[in-house]
């Protein structure tokens, strides 16, 4: 009787497939902005843990190890950071298929790039991350990245799917082109540069996804496709 769609790329691609316009709601997906507000000691402990030293910042990617997700160019991008800012840290959350490939291309490279597997403590990660990046080449809407943003941190995200709805460009953080590791090194290199910058997007996320995106406004959303059936 009706179909939810968590973004409107999402809702694009159902009328493509032929579902009714008049069964579609927009329902965006959202997060609970309270779970985000982690102590600052959990942070540090996740970084000490990482063997990420305080003065080094620190780019974090979390998401499924899959291609879809576009680890393969943030790699490329790496490698043209690694000559202009060799103090730079990077840390992959999440397990997947393409790991080892991965893996494997790291150590030919020689990228400074941890690899911290599956964590329970995500809300952690990413208050340790300076900058969270999401460099996907499809995407339903990109829940990572509200979790970033609730986090207070500055995203750097692919402007594909439903990534580019939800970080506003130049103010909660910066969209780039799928695929484009020059791009993606650039957006980088710009915000690793530029803590004020940082700091002022990531608050600016953080009431972006209160405002809009939230775990309330998704519950009333998704209330209100049954109320207009009752």
């Amino acid at each position: 009787d009706r179909v939810i769609a968590i973004s409107g790329a999402v809702r694009t691609a159902l009328l493509q497939a032929g579902v009714d316009a008049q069964r579609i709601r927009l329902v965006p997906s959202g997060v609970d902005p309270a779970r985000w507000r982690v102590p600052a000691a959990a942070a540090e402990a996740v970084r000490a843990g990482w063997q990420v030293e305080p003065q080094s910042p620190l780019v974090v990617h979390v998401g499924v190890l899959e291609g879809r997700k576009g680890h393969a160019v943030l790699l490329e991008a790496i490698e043209r950071l690694q000559p202009v800012l060799p103090q730079v840290r990077y840390v992959f959350c999440g397990e997947g298929t393409a790991r080892a490939a991965l893996e494997a291309t790291v150590k030919a490279r020689r990228l400074p790039v941890l690899f911290a597997g599956f964590r329970p403590d995500v809300p952690a990660c990413m208050r340790a991350a300076d900058l969270v990046v999401l460099p996907s080449l499809q995407e339903g809407l990109g829940v990572a990245a509200l979790e970033a943003m609730a986090a207070e941190r500055a995203v750097v995200a692919s402007r594909v799917g439903g990534l580019a709805e939800v970080v506003d460009h130049d103010h909660t953080g910066v969209l780039v082109p799928p695929g484009d590791s020059a791009a993606l090194a650039a957006a980088i290199a710009a915000l690793v540069g530029n803590p004020a910058q940082r700091t002022r997007m990531g608050r600016a996320g953080a009431v972006r996804v209160a405002e809009r995106f939230s775990l309330a406004a998704m519950a009333a959303g998704t209330l209100a496709c049954y109320e207009e059936l009752a």
